[in-house]
C-alpha cells in the first residue's frame, strides 16, 4: 500500500469508501463530544436540588455535590446570585456540610449578600446560618488586597442604605463588616 491508501484506511477503515469512513468517524466524534459535554455543563436545577434535600437529606447532597466539583461551583455561583431559591438551598446546605464545604457556602453567602442584602438580612438566625457571620466576610478573600477590601466596601455601602425596616439587622451586620475589613488589612499586612 502507498502511503496516502495508508493513511486512508487507517481514517476511513479498510472495507469503506474513503468519504463513507470520514463521515462516520466524524459523525461518531461529534456525538462523543456531545455526550461528553453535555454531562459536563449538566447543571441541576434548583428544584432538582430540593427535591434531592428533602428526600436525601442535607449531608448526603452537600457530599454529592463537593464530590462533583463542577457541579459544586455552579451551586455556588446561583447561591451568589443572590436568588432568593438558591439562597435558601444554601442555608440548608449549612446544617450539614463539614469544614471546607461550610467555608464555600459562607463565602457564597457573603457574595449573595452583596446582591440582595434585604434578603440575607431578613433571614432568620438558626443553629446553621448566622447573618453577622456572613457580613464578617468571606473566608477565602480574593487574593488581591484591592479586591478584597473594594468587596468589602460595596456590600458595606450595600447594607448601609438599606431601608429603616431592617434596621436591626444592618445594624448589627455593618460592625460585621467593618471588622471583616479590618480582618483583610490584618490578612494583607495593611495599616488603616
Amino acid at each position: 500500500m502507498r502511503p496516502r491508501r495508508q493513511w486512508l484506511a487507517l481514517l476511513c477503515g479498510p472495507s469503506a469508501s474513503p468519504l463513507e469512513g470520514v463521515f462516520t468517524r466524524r459523525l461518531s466524534l461529534f456525538v462523543l463530544l456531545g455526550a461528553i459535554s453535555a454531562g459536563a455543563w449538566a447543571e441541576p436545577s434548583i428544584e432538582e436540588l430540593t427535591r434531592s434535600l428533602a428526600r436525601d437529606g442535607a449531608e448526603t447532597v452537600v457530599r454529592r455535590l463537593f464530590d462533583d466539583q463542577s457541579t459544586w461551583n455552579a451551586v455556588m455561583a446561583r447561591i451568589s446570585s443572590g436568588d432568593h431559591r438558591w439562597v435558601s438551598f444554601g442555608i440548608s446546605l449549612l446544617a450539614k456540610s463539614d469544614a471546607g464545604a461550610s467555608e464555600e457556602l459562607h463565602d457564597a453567602m457573603f457574595l449573595a449578600l452583596a446582591n440582595d442584602p434585604a434578603y440575607l438580612l431578613s433571614q432568620p438566625k438558626s443553629e446553621n446560618f448566622d447573618i453577622n457571620e456572613v457580613c464578617a466576610g468571606r473566608s477565602d478573600p480574593p487574593e488581591m488586597y484591592k479586591e478584597a477590601e473594594a468587596e468589602q466596601l460595596a456590600v458595606r455601602a450595600k447594607v448601609a442604605a438599606l431601608s429603616p425596616k431592617l434596621g436591626k439587622q444592618r445594624d448589627a451586620c455593618l460592625p460585621a463588616l467593618d471588622s471583616g475589613l479590618k480582618d483583610i488589612r490584618r490578612y494583607f499586612g495593611v495599616q488603616p
